[in-house]
């Protein structure tokens, strides 16, 4: 037994470092490519997508990863626009009752001109796991976008860029990413990113969003490094109320079933 939840630890850790900032389910069905996103989603993969923002937005995640309890992840976050730039919070659980990770994060954006906007984050990161001794890390995120042309948004962030460590002397990853997207009509976003964290190999993922009807959205994305395929279907429930539904396969772990709710 011992054995086994050692190699369930080294499972949760690699898995959760090569895919931990899931923009809600609609930046999972996109490939993950959602560093130049600019909704309330973009709180989790780069605040400065935030500072768009003109009301208060909300939005909640879960997703159940392979099947198994033990990477099932619940997130929720939340963005209040001011008149001196958005704040947000955001929370993460991945887990459960005897090994978890928590996650809970502060966030600031506003537009510095009217094209260009930055943010930054500062993070917290705890783990429990049963007979060991938990472990807690502090660091920051800082990003920015830029709208290039109308139909074109840049895209840039870096989480824990001075390699700041956990209790224990346990590296947290240090990650950089850089991302497109390209709107050609009000209809179509095209989304490609490159990921990259110090330890693993560059990730390079895409996506494609279609407005099929004036309140339905098709999604579709693939990340490679790991190779997962993903899927998604978006639907205005309401004025401000979105549901999303995602859809996605780890090419060696599995299925990833996901659902977000978002306020915006």
């Amino acid at each position: 037994m011992k054995y086994f939840f050692i190699s369930v630890i080294i499972c949760f850790s690699a898995t959760y470092s090569q895919a931990q900032y899931w923009a809600g389910a609609r930046g999972a069905a996109l490939g993950d490519a959602s560093v130049a996103m600019n909704d309330v989603n973009a709180v989790f993969s780069n605040p400065a997508g935030t500072a768009n923002l003109t009301q208060f937005s909300g939005v909640i995640y879960a997703d159940r990863r392979f099947g198994s309890n033990a990477f099932n992840i619940f997130s929720a976050a939340a963005c209040l626009p001011t008149k001196s730039g958005t704040w947000g919070v955001k929370l993460k659980y991945q887990g459960f009752s005897e090994l978890n990770e928590q996650q809970v994060g502060l966030t600031y954006s506003r537009k510095i001109f009217s094209n260009f906007s930055i943010g930054a984050g500062f993070a917290s990161r705890f783990v429990h796991a049963a007979t060991y001794p938990n472990r807690a890390a502090f660091t920051f995120e800082i990003g920015a976008q830029a709208q290039i042309f109308k139909s074109l948004r840049l895209g840039v962030f870096t989480y824990n860029p001075v390699q700041i460590k956990r209790d224990g002397n346990a590296d947290l990853p240090s990650i950089l990413k850089v991302g497109l997207t390209y709107s050609p009509s009000d209809k179509v976003n095209i989304n490609a990113e490159i990921e990259k964290d110090v330890v693993y190999k560059a990730s390079y993922k895409g996506g494609v969003e279609y407005k099929l009807l004036p309140k339905l959205w098709l999604r579709a994305g693939y990340r490679y490094n790991p190779a997962i395929y993903s899927f998604g279907v978006g639907y205005q429930i309401k004025d401000r109320l979105f549901m999303d539904i995602l859809a996605a396969n780890h090419e060696k772990l599995g299925f990833i079933p996901g659902f977000s709710l978002s306020f915006k």
